[in-house]
């Protein structure tokens, strides 16, 4: 578990420590790392970690002669300026920095991060999940909207109190019609219970969109579940 009160969190991202690194460049990295692959007689099929990589100067230069390269850094700050510098973008690279801005709580660049990793793989379920997550922890009711119906529409929901926080932001923007659709698609693949309170938020949802038949329906539903007076008040 990351300390963030730990010296050695900042350090790494100082003045300091970029005096310390200013005169070097990719030419220096280059060469260093050849002298590296010749001396250790390394293959391009091998897997390499460069532990400490810093904004990735010999990271890059290892990934131009292997396959496979991780760089790991304590930074967020220069593993953010290594994916930068790449060519490409590195799948696993920005899962690590995804994961160090979590643990930061640099929420901001994390929202970031994860939508490179959706451009870079978007059949990857895990990352439209990771996205919504994020959109949902955030205070601007239209992020955390925008996140739930992000996981709905990628079906990556798998709580029921996930459906119902959806269902009542529509309510909550006049969309009682998506409201419906989620409550019910929820209730179709078994996560949204079938019961009283659920029933009851169904037909308050047609009776939104004025359909006023079917939210009684839905109100003889909940009654049938529980004896209520005030439902049976709103049937009458």
């Amino acid at each position: 578990m990351i300390n963030r009160d730990d010296w050695f969190i900042n350090w790494f991202n100082s003045k300091y420590y970029h005096i310390l690194y200013k005169s070097r460049n990719k030419n220096e990295a280059s060469d260093f790392i050849q002298a590296i692959i010749s001396t250790l007689s390394l293959k391009s099929n091998n897997s390499v970690l460069d532990l400490g990589c810093g904004n990735g100067r010999h990271s890059i230069s290892l990934s131009n002669h292997f396959k496979l390269v991780h760089g790991i850094d304590i930074s967020s700050e220069n593993i953010s300026k290594a994916n930068e510098l790449s060519t490409t973008y590195k799948e696993d690279w920005l899962g690590y920095e995804l994961s160090l801005a979590i643990q930061l709580e640099k929420y901001k660049r994390a929202v970031e991060v994860a939508q490179l990793l959706i451009f870079v793989n978007p059949d990857k379920k895990e990352y439209w999940k990771q996205l919504s997550g994020l959109y949902y922890t955030q205070d601007d009711d239209d992020e955390s909207l925008a996140g739930l119906e992000l996981a709905y529409e990628r079906n990556t929901l798998s709580k029921e109190k996930e459906y119902l926080d959806l269902s009542r932001y529509y309510l909550y923007k006049n969309l009682p019609q998506k409201a419906i659709k989620a409550i019910k698609y929820g209730m179709d693949t078994g996560i949204v219970n079938e019961n009283k309170a659920n029933y009851e938020l169904l037909a308050d949802s047609y009776f939104i969109l004025k359909d006023r038949f079917k939210g009684i329906d839905y109100l003889i539903k909940s009654l049938e579940i529980e004896k209520d007076p005030n439902t049976a008040y709103k049937i009458g």
